[in-house]
């Protein structure tokens, strides 16, 4: 019997799996077009007429500090990362390729973004305000969902990278 053989069952899997993956990346690269323009064409001050950076207020964008914009560019480019990180991510997908190095490595990868920009959005005010009070960072820290998210994708990653070591050496084994 070939253990390596795909069934009828499986295959019909691998093609749903290859269409979900498709609409998605169409979805995805929709969202992150539509919501670039929304960001740059129609950003605005709020209501009171001012710009909101980190939880501060400043009547004008030049107000705001140079560590402020800094900040706000690593998160932004955080972002960029994890876009094309997901993306990629889906085109290995659309290919079939399911379990595999490359994935769990992607995986591993957006991970780690996700927590990074969580930290950021975490620290950033402790930076710009330079008043660290340990107990209310701990509690922050622990209640973000991009911290928590983050090293939730992390372990994931972690299991399935050993169920394809596990899967390799079974695939070895006579």
């Amino acid at each position: 019997m070939n253990v390596n053989g795909i069934s009828p069952k499986a295959n019909d899997r691998l093609r749903r799996i290859k269409k979900i993956s498709r609409i998605i990346k169409v979805m995805f690269l929709f969202y992150i077009i539509l919501g670039t323009l929304i960001l740059v064409v129609f950003m605005k001050k709020t209501g009171s007429g001012t710009w909101r950076v980190f939880g501060d207020a400043y009547t004008n964008i030049s107000d705001v500090p140079a560590v402020v914009k800094l900040l706000a560019g690593i998160g932004g480019g955080l972002n960029l990362l994890a876009a094309a990180t997901f993306y990629r991510l889906l085109n290995l997908y659309e290919k079939g390729i399911i379990f595999s190095a490359a994935n769990v490595r992607l995986l591993g990868r957006i991970g780690h973004l996700g927590f990074s920009y969580g930290l950021l959005n975490v620290c950033g005010p402790v930076i710009i305000s330079g008043k660290l009070i340990i107990p209310d960072f701990l509690v922050a820290a622990a209640s973000s969902p991009w911290v928590i998210g983050g090293l939730f994708v992390v372990v994931i990653s972690h299991i399935m990278d050993e169920g394809r070591k596990i899967q390799e050496e079974q695939e070895l084994t006579v």
